[in-house]
Protein backbone atom coordinates (compact mmCIF):
# COMPACT_ATOMS: atom_id res chain seq x y z
CA UNK A 1 0.00 0.00 0.00
CA UNK A 2 1.16 3.52 -0.72
CA UNK A 3 0.05 4.67 2.76
CA UNK A 4 0.05 2.56 5.91
CA UNK A 5 -2.20 4.89 7.86
CA UNK A 6 -5.29 6.94 7.05
CA UNK A 7 -5.87 9.97 9.26
CA UNK A 8 -9.53 10.84 8.81
CA UNK A 9 -11.53 13.83 9.77
CA UNK A 10 -15.04 12.76 10.77
CA UNK A 11 -17.79 15.26 9.94
CA UNK A 12 -18.37 15.70 6.19
CA UNK A 13 -15.42 13.43 5.46
CA UNK A 14 -16.60 10.02 6.67
CA UNK A 15 -20.18 10.90 7.67
CA UNK A 16 -22.67 13.38 6.24
CA UNK A 17 -23.28 15.37 9.40
CA UNK A 18 -23.14 19.14 8.95
CA UNK A 19 -26.17 19.47 6.69
CA UNK A 20 -28.39 17.09 8.69
CA UNK A 21 -27.16 17.56 12.28
CA UNK A 22 -24.72 20.38 13.04
CA UNK A 23 -26.36 23.08 10.94
CA UNK A 24 -29.89 22.41 12.25
CA UNK A 25 -28.47 22.39 15.80
CA UNK A 26 -26.75 25.71 15.13
CA UNK A 27 -29.96 27.29 13.81
CA UNK A 28 -32.00 26.01 16.74
CA UNK A 29 -29.56 27.42 19.30
CA UNK A 30 -29.22 30.67 17.35
CA UNK A 31 -32.98 31.16 17.52
CA UNK A 32 -32.67 31.07 21.31
CA UNK A 33 -29.80 33.48 21.79
CA UNK A 34 -29.90 35.65 18.64
CA UNK A 35 -33.53 35.70 17.46
CA UNK A 36 -33.90 37.00 13.93
CA UNK A 37 -30.32 36.09 12.93
CA UNK A 38 -30.15 33.51 10.16
CA UNK A 39 -27.58 31.77 7.98
CA UNK A 40 -27.97 29.57 4.92
CA UNK A 41 -26.33 26.15 4.83
CA UNK A 42 -23.85 27.42 2.25
CA UNK A 43 -22.94 30.39 4.44
CA UNK A 44 -22.48 28.07 7.42
CA UNK A 45 -20.16 25.79 5.42
CA UNK A 46 -18.08 28.76 4.32
CA UNK A 47 -17.85 30.18 7.84
CA UNK A 48 -16.63 26.80 9.07
CA UNK A 49 -13.85 26.99 6.52
CA UNK A 50 -12.95 30.64 7.02
CA UNK A 51 -12.63 32.05 9.66
CA UNK A 52 -13.66 28.87 11.53
CA UNK A 53 -16.47 27.93 13.90
CA UNK A 54 -15.04 29.53 17.08
CA UNK A 55 -14.30 32.91 15.39
CA UNK A 56 -17.83 32.76 13.96
CA UNK A 57 -19.29 32.30 17.43
CA UNK A 58 -17.07 34.77 19.26
CA UNK A 59 -16.21 37.49 16.75
CA UNK A 60 -19.15 37.56 14.35
CA UNK A 61 -22.01 36.54 16.63
CA UNK A 62 -20.46 37.92 19.81
CA UNK A 63 -21.18 34.87 21.98
CA UNK A 64 -20.25 35.33 25.62
CA UNK A 65 -18.38 32.57 27.45
CA UNK A 66 -21.69 31.50 28.97
CA UNK A 67 -23.31 31.35 25.52
CA UNK A 68 -20.38 29.35 24.16
CA UNK A 69 -20.81 26.82 26.95
CA UNK A 70 -24.53 26.78 26.27
CA UNK A 71 -23.98 26.17 22.56
CA UNK A 72 -21.67 23.24 23.30
CA UNK A 73 -24.15 21.67 25.71
CA UNK A 74 -27.04 22.20 23.25
CA UNK A 75 -25.01 20.70 20.41
CA UNK A 76 -24.02 17.65 22.48
CA UNK A 77 -27.63 17.01 23.44
CA UNK A 78 -28.68 17.37 19.78
CA UNK A 79 -26.00 14.96 18.54
CA UNK A 80 -26.81 12.41 21.23
CA UNK A 81 -29.96 11.18 19.51
CA UNK A 82 -28.95 11.66 15.88
CA UNK A 83 -26.56 9.37 14.00
CA UNK A 84 -25.22 10.69 10.68
CA UNK A 85 -24.96 8.30 7.74
CA UNK A 86 -21.59 7.36 6.29
CA UNK A 87 -21.04 8.41 2.69
CA UNK A 88 -21.78 5.73 0.05
CA UNK A 89 -18.79 3.45 -0.44
CA UNK A 90 -17.03 4.60 2.74
CA UNK A 91 -17.62 1.32 4.57
CA UNK A 92 -16.24 -0.74 1.69
CA UNK A 93 -13.18 1.48 1.27
CA UNK A 94 -12.28 1.50 4.97
CA UNK A 95 -12.93 -2.21 5.38
CA UNK A 96 -10.70 -3.00 2.41
CA UNK A 97 -7.93 -0.79 3.82
CA UNK A 98 -8.32 -2.38 7.28
CA UNK A 99 -8.25 -5.92 5.88
CA UNK A 100 -5.03 -5.10 4.02
CA UNK A 101 -3.37 -4.23 7.33
CA UNK A 102 -3.81 -0.47 7.23
CA UNK A 103 -4.11 1.68 10.34
CA UNK A 104 -7.28 3.82 10.57
CA UNK A 105 -7.21 6.87 12.83
CA UNK A 106 -9.55 9.81 13.35
CA UNK A 107 -8.63 13.41 14.18
CA UNK A 108 -11.76 15.49 14.54
CA UNK A 109 -13.43 18.37 16.31
CA UNK A 110 -16.27 16.03 17.29
CA UNK A 111 -16.25 14.12 20.57
CA UNK A 112 -14.59 10.70 20.49
CA UNK A 113 -17.56 8.90 22.01
CA UNK A 114 -19.89 10.02 19.24
CA UNK A 115 -17.28 9.28 16.57
CA UNK A 116 -16.99 5.69 17.80
CA UNK A 117 -20.79 5.43 17.96
CA UNK A 118 -21.08 6.63 14.36
CA UNK A 119 -18.54 4.05 13.21
CA UNK A 120 -20.43 1.25 15.00
CA UNK A 121 -23.86 2.31 13.76
CA UNK A 122 -22.62 2.57 10.16
CA UNK A 123 -20.80 -0.76 10.24
CA UNK A 124 -17.38 0.86 9.75
CA UNK A 125 -14.22 -0.83 11.02
CA UNK A 126 -13.35 0.51 14.48
CA UNK A 127 -10.58 3.14 14.35
CA UNK A 128 -7.22 2.25 15.87
CA UNK A 129 -7.00 5.69 17.50
CA UNK A 130 -9.30 8.71 17.89
CA UNK A 131 -8.33 12.28 18.81
CA UNK A 132 -11.45 14.36 19.40
CA UNK A 133 -12.75 17.60 20.86
CA UNK A 134 -12.13 16.41 24.42
CA UNK A 135 -8.40 17.13 23.97
CA UNK A 136 -7.12 20.33 25.58
CA UNK A 137 -7.54 23.23 23.11
CA UNK A 138 -3.79 23.48 22.56
CA UNK A 139 -3.66 19.83 21.41
CA UNK A 140 -6.57 19.87 18.94
CA UNK A 141 -5.97 20.17 15.22
CA UNK A 142 -4.47 22.17 13.59
CA UNK A 143 -1.92 21.60 16.35
CA UNK A 144 0.38 18.77 15.18
CA UNK A 145 -0.02 16.87 18.47
CA UNK A 146 -2.47 14.23 17.11
CA UNK A 147 -0.27 13.40 14.12
CA UNK A 148 2.84 13.27 16.28
CA UNK A 149 1.07 10.85 18.64
CA UNK A 150 -0.10 8.66 15.75
CA UNK A 151 3.39 8.44 14.26
CA UNK A 152 4.89 7.64 17.66
CA UNK A 153 2.26 5.07 18.66
CA UNK A 154 2.34 3.14 15.39
CA UNK A 155 6.04 3.71 14.51
CA UNK A 156 5.24 5.49 11.27
CA UNK A 157 7.05 8.07 9.14
CA UNK A 158 5.26 11.15 7.75
CA UNK A 159 5.40 9.66 4.25
CA UNK A 160 3.36 6.66 5.46
CA UNK A 161 0.34 8.77 6.50
CA UNK A 162 -2.45 10.36 4.44
CA UNK A 163 -4.63 13.06 6.03
CA UNK A 164 -8.18 13.37 4.63
CA UNK A 165 -10.24 16.39 5.67
CA UNK A 166 -12.82 18.78 4.24
CA UNK A 167 -11.60 21.86 6.14
CA UNK A 168 -8.41 23.86 6.50
CA UNK A 169 -7.36 22.77 10.04
CA UNK A 170 -6.59 19.28 8.75
CA UNK A 171 -4.53 20.71 5.91
CA UNK A 172 -2.62 23.00 8.27
CA UNK A 173 -1.88 20.13 10.64
CA UNK A 174 -0.65 17.89 7.83
CA UNK A 175 1.58 20.63 6.43
CA UNK A 176 3.29 21.12 9.77
CA UNK A 177 4.20 17.43 9.94
CA UNK A 178 5.09 16.85 6.28
CA UNK A 179 2.11 14.49 5.85
CA UNK A 180 0.32 14.17 2.52
CA UNK A 181 -3.15 15.70 2.42
CA UNK A 182 -6.25 14.95 0.34
CA UNK A 183 -9.30 17.19 0.31
CA UNK A 184 -12.71 15.65 1.03
CA UNK A 185 -14.85 17.80 -1.23
CA UNK A 186 -18.01 15.73 -1.36
CA UNK A 187 -19.94 17.60 1.35
CA UNK A 188 -19.80 21.14 -0.03
CA UNK A 189 -17.52 21.85 -2.96
CA UNK A 190 -19.24 24.63 -4.92
CA UNK A 191 -16.63 27.31 -5.75
CA UNK A 192 -17.22 31.04 -5.45
CA UNK A 193 -15.97 31.70 -8.99
CA UNK A 194 -14.52 29.78 -11.93
CA UNK A 195 -11.77 31.38 -14.02
CA UNK A 196 -11.74 29.87 -17.52
CA UNK A 197 -8.69 31.24 -19.30
CA UNK A 198 -7.14 29.27 -22.19
CA UNK A 199 -3.81 31.02 -21.69
CA UNK A 200 -3.58 29.51 -18.22
CA UNK A 201 -4.00 26.06 -19.80
CA UNK A 202 -1.11 26.45 -22.24
CA UNK A 203 1.40 24.94 -19.82
CA UNK A 204 -0.61 21.73 -19.39
CA UNK A 205 1.27 18.62 -20.62
CA UNK A 206 -0.18 16.75 -23.58
CA UNK A 207 -1.31 13.79 -21.47
CA UNK A 208 -3.15 15.99 -18.99
CA UNK A 209 -4.78 17.95 -21.81
CA UNK A 210 -5.94 14.74 -23.47
CA UNK A 211 -7.29 13.24 -20.25
CA UNK A 212 -9.19 16.33 -19.12
CA UNK A 213 -10.49 16.88 -22.63
CA UNK A 214 -11.87 13.37 -22.90
CA UNK A 215 -13.43 13.79 -19.45
CA UNK A 216 -15.20 16.88 -20.79
CA UNK A 217 -16.39 14.92 -23.83
CA UNK A 218 -17.70 12.21 -21.50
CA UNK A 219 -19.55 14.89 -19.51
CA UNK A 220 -21.21 16.09 -22.69
CA UNK A 221 -22.11 12.69 -24.15
CA UNK A 222 -23.27 11.11 -20.89
CA UNK A 223 -25.21 14.26 -20.06
CA UNK A 224 -26.90 14.09 -23.46
CA UNK A 225 -28.12 10.50 -23.04
CA UNK A 226 -28.78 10.47 -19.27
CA UNK A 227 -32.29 9.80 -17.99
CA UNK A 228 -32.56 13.39 -16.78
CA UNK A 229 -31.72 15.12 -20.08
CA UNK A 230 -33.96 17.94 -21.27
CA UNK A 231 -34.17 20.36 -24.19
CA UNK A 232 -32.00 23.00 -22.51
CA UNK A 233 -29.29 20.56 -21.41
CA UNK A 234 -29.33 18.98 -24.90
CA UNK A 235 -28.42 22.35 -26.43
CA UNK A 236 -25.43 22.71 -24.13
CA UNK A 237 -24.24 19.16 -24.61
CA UNK A 238 -24.42 19.05 -28.40
CA UNK A 239 -22.53 22.33 -28.73
CA UNK A 240 -19.94 21.07 -26.24
CA UNK A 241 -19.50 17.82 -28.20
CA UNK A 242 -18.98 19.84 -31.39
CA UNK A 243 -16.42 22.19 -29.80
CA UNK A 244 -14.48 19.41 -28.10
CA UNK A 245 -14.41 17.21 -31.21
CA UNK A 246 -13.13 20.12 -33.30
CA UNK A 247 -10.56 21.40 -30.83
CA UNK A 248 -9.18 18.65 -28.57
CA UNK A 249 -6.56 17.46 -31.05
CA UNK A 250 -5.34 21.05 -31.46
CA UNK A 251 -5.33 21.65 -27.72
CA UNK A 252 -3.11 18.60 -27.22
CA UNK A 253 -0.72 20.16 -29.76
CA UNK A 254 -1.06 23.43 -27.79
CA UNK A 255 -2.48 25.55 -30.61
CA UNK A 256 -4.15 28.77 -29.39
CA UNK A 257 -7.30 27.91 -31.30
CA UNK A 258 -7.44 24.44 -29.75
CA UNK A 259 -6.94 25.80 -26.25
CA UNK A 260 -9.65 28.42 -26.66
CA UNK A 261 -12.13 25.96 -28.19
CA UNK A 262 -11.54 23.45 -25.40
CA UNK A 263 -11.86 26.09 -22.68
CA UNK A 264 -15.28 26.96 -24.06
CA UNK A 265 -16.33 23.38 -24.78
CA UNK A 266 -15.56 22.00 -21.34
CA UNK A 267 -17.32 24.96 -19.71
CA UNK A 268 -20.48 24.51 -21.78
CA UNK A 269 -20.46 20.77 -21.01
CA UNK A 270 -20.40 21.64 -17.32
CA UNK A 271 -23.39 23.94 -17.72
CA UNK A 272 -25.30 20.97 -19.08
CA UNK A 273 -24.40 17.93 -17.02
CA UNK A 274 -24.36 19.76 -13.69
CA UNK A 275 -28.11 20.12 -14.11
CA UNK A 276 -29.03 16.62 -15.33
CA UNK A 277 -26.36 14.20 -14.10
CA UNK A 278 -24.19 11.56 -15.75
CA UNK A 279 -24.16 7.77 -16.05
CA UNK A 280 -22.38 4.47 -15.81
CA UNK A 281 -19.13 5.60 -17.44
CA UNK A 282 -18.43 8.01 -14.61
CA UNK A 283 -19.61 5.61 -11.93
CA UNK A 284 -17.18 2.96 -13.24
CA UNK A 285 -14.34 5.44 -13.76
CA UNK A 286 -14.42 6.77 -10.19
CA UNK A 287 -13.32 3.46 -8.68
CA UNK A 288 -10.42 3.06 -11.11
CA UNK A 289 -9.02 6.42 -10.07
CA UNK A 290 -9.50 5.69 -6.37
CA UNK A 291 -7.94 2.22 -6.51
CA UNK A 292 -5.16 2.61 -9.07
CA UNK A 293 -4.51 6.37 -9.31
CA UNK A 294 -5.65 6.18 -12.94
CA UNK A 295 -6.24 9.75 -14.16
CA UNK A 296 -9.99 10.31 -14.13
CA UNK A 297 -10.11 11.48 -17.74
CA UNK A 298 -8.15 8.44 -18.93
CA UNK A 299 -10.57 6.12 -17.12
CA UNK A 300 -13.54 7.96 -18.64
CA UNK A 301 -12.04 7.89 -22.14
CA UNK A 302 -11.40 4.14 -22.02
CA UNK A 303 -14.86 3.40 -20.64
CA UNK A 304 -16.88 5.83 -22.79
CA UNK A 305 -17.14 3.47 -25.82
CA UNK A 306 -17.93 0.63 -23.40
CA UNK A 307 -20.78 2.61 -21.87
CA UNK A 308 -22.06 3.68 -25.28
CA UNK A 309 -22.17 0.07 -26.49
CA UNK A 310 -23.96 -0.96 -23.31
CA UNK A 311 -26.54 1.81 -23.56
CA UNK A 312 -27.09 1.44 -27.30
CA UNK A 313 -30.22 -0.68 -26.92
CA UNK A 314 -32.08 2.03 -24.98
CA UNK A 315 -30.44 5.29 -26.09
CA UNK A 316 -28.98 4.45 -29.48
CA UNK A 317 -31.40 6.66 -31.37
CA UNK A 318 -29.81 9.69 -29.66
CA UNK A 319 -26.32 8.76 -30.88
CA UNK A 320 -26.99 10.16 -34.36
CA UNK A 321 -27.02 13.72 -33.03
CA UNK A 322 -23.80 13.02 -31.10
CA UNK A 323 -22.11 11.68 -34.22
CA UNK A 324 -23.32 14.63 -36.25
CA UNK A 325 -21.87 17.03 -33.70
CA UNK A 326 -18.58 15.09 -33.90
CA UNK A 327 -18.49 15.55 -37.66
CA UNK A 328 -19.16 11.95 -38.73
CA UNK A 329 -19.48 12.04 -42.51
CA UNK A 330 -22.61 10.65 -44.15
CA UNK A 331 -24.38 10.03 -40.87
CA UNK A 332 -27.67 11.43 -42.17
CA UNK A 333 -27.80 8.64 -44.75
CA UNK A 334 -27.24 5.88 -42.16
CA UNK A 335 -29.91 3.93 -40.32
CA UNK A 336 -30.01 4.16 -36.52
CA UNK A 337 -27.77 1.14 -35.93
CA UNK A 338 -25.16 2.34 -38.43
CA UNK A 339 -25.26 5.86 -37.01
CA UNK A 340 -24.77 4.57 -33.47
CA UNK A 341 -21.83 2.38 -34.50
CA UNK A 342 -20.24 5.25 -36.46
CA UNK A 343 -20.59 7.53 -33.45
CA UNK A 344 -18.89 5.03 -31.14
CA UNK A 345 -16.11 4.60 -33.72
CA UNK A 346 -15.62 8.39 -33.81
CA UNK A 347 -15.26 8.46 -30.01
CA UNK A 348 -12.66 5.68 -30.17
CA UNK A 349 -10.77 7.47 -32.94
CA UNK A 350 -10.62 10.79 -31.07
CA UNK A 351 -9.41 9.00 -27.96
CA UNK A 352 -6.70 7.18 -29.92
CA UNK A 353 -5.64 10.38 -31.70
CA UNK A 354 -4.86 12.07 -28.38
CA UNK A 355 -2.95 9.09 -26.98
CA UNK A 356 -5.47 7.40 -24.66
CA UNK A 357 -5.06 3.60 -24.16
CA UNK A 358 -7.66 1.46 -25.90
CA UNK A 359 -8.54 -0.71 -22.86
CA UNK A 360 -7.79 -1.35 -19.19
CA UNK A 361 -5.03 -3.90 -19.71
CA UNK A 362 -2.20 -3.11 -17.30
CA UNK A 363 -4.56 -1.05 -15.12
CA UNK A 364 -7.42 -3.29 -13.98
CA UNK A 365 -6.79 -6.32 -11.74
CA UNK A 366 -9.28 -9.15 -12.03
CA UNK A 367 -9.42 -9.72 -8.28
CA UNK A 368 -10.69 -6.14 -7.82
CA UNK A 369 -13.56 -6.36 -10.30
CA UNK A 370 -16.30 -7.35 -7.86
CA UNK A 371 -15.39 -4.55 -5.45
CA UNK A 372 -15.22 -2.04 -8.30
CA UNK A 373 -18.58 -3.18 -9.66
CA UNK A 374 -20.23 -2.84 -6.25
CA UNK A 375 -18.71 0.63 -5.86
CA UNK A 376 -19.85 1.68 -9.33
CA UNK A 377 -23.38 0.43 -8.70
CA UNK A 378 -23.52 2.47 -5.47
CA UNK A 379 -22.01 5.57 -7.12
CA UNK A 380 -24.12 8.73 -7.33
CA UNK A 381 -23.83 8.80 -11.15
CA UNK A 382 -25.22 5.30 -11.70
CA UNK A 383 -28.96 6.06 -11.34
CA UNK A 384 -28.77 8.55 -14.21
CA UNK A 385 -27.64 5.92 -16.69
CA UNK A 386 -30.25 5.48 -19.46
CA UNK A 387 -30.19 1.69 -19.08
CA UNK A 388 -30.89 0.14 -15.69
CA UNK A 389 -27.97 -1.99 -14.60
CA UNK A 390 -26.73 -4.40 -11.92
CA UNK A 391 -23.51 -5.32 -10.15
CA UNK A 392 -23.24 -8.43 -12.33
CA UNK A 393 -23.59 -6.49 -15.58
CA UNK A 394 -21.02 -3.92 -14.45
CA UNK A 395 -18.64 -6.77 -13.62
CA UNK A 396 -19.03 -8.04 -17.18
CA UNK A 397 -18.26 -4.57 -18.58
CA UNK A 398 -15.05 -4.36 -16.56
CA UNK A 399 -14.02 -7.88 -17.63
CA UNK A 400 -14.51 -6.94 -21.27
CA UNK A 401 -11.62 -4.49 -20.93
CA UNK A 402 -9.00 -6.94 -19.68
Amino acid sequence: MRYKCLVLDHDDTVVNSTAVIHFPSFLAYLARVRPGTAYTLDEYFRKNFEPGIIPLFKDELGFTDEELDGEYAFWQEYVKTRVPAAYPGMREILQRFHDAGGVITVVSHSVSGYILRDYRENGLPEPDAVFGWELPPEQRKPNPYPLEQIMQRFSLKPSELLMLDDLKPGYDMAQQCGVDFAAAGWANDIPEIAVVDPDMMSSMPKGLTAATGMDALTHAIEGYITKGHCTISDMFHLEAIKLISENLRGAVQNTPEGREGMALGQYIAGMGFSNVGLGIVHSMAHGLSALYDTPHGVACAILLPVGLEYNKTVAGERYRAVGKAMGVKGIDEMNDVEAADATIAAVKQLSADVGIPANLQGILKEEDIHFLAESAFADACCPGNPRDTSVEEIEALYKSQL
